[in-house]
């Protein structure tokens, strides 16, 4: 028995006849992800809703070029051209677009997958953190004070 959306991802295969295409690799663990990451040419994030998306911030942290969706959280995450390629939601033209452009530019590539890397290595470095964190702390204790 199949859970709503795998089976529906499962009829659209099947619809399309591309199955043959397609590797399910089912449930793995993080380092697994990461490896499978690793192992791709780009990362696609086709979604019509995004808040803050952890695939989109974890494939920017290795380094992998994307190809998004512009809705939600994405943009506050990458920038267009710079840091990721994006297409306007449902757009599968402007989506396989973007997609050949990493796939047959290496240069390009290289430079989206750089630069999503050197941000995601800023926003998350533990020192920016830790500091961000304890001034948060401190300007609520300030506002307690009065």
């Amino acid at each position: 028995r199949q859970e709503g959306y795998v089976r529906w991802l499962n009829r659209q295969i099947d619809k399309l006849n591309v199955a043959n295409n397609v590797q399910w690799l089912g449930a793995i663990s993080a380092e697994r992800i990461a490896c499978e990451l690793q192992n791709s040419a780009t990362m696609l994030l086709p979604s019509y809703v995004e808040g803050y998306s952890l695939a989109l911030a974890e494939g920017m942290l290795l380094g992998i070029p994307t190809v998004n969706s512009f809705v939600g959280g994405l943009p506050s995450l990458a920038r267009d051209e710079d840091s990721a390629l994006f297409f306007p939601a449902g757009d599968a033209e402007m989506c396989a677009y973007q997609l050949e452009r990493l796939l047959t530019d290496r240069a390009l590539a290289e430079r989206i997958g750089q630069r999503a890397r050197e941000i995601a290595l800023e926003r998350n470095a533990p020192e920016r953190i830790v500091r961000n964190q304890i001034e948060i702390y401190r300007q609520v204790l300030a506002s307690n004070q009065r």
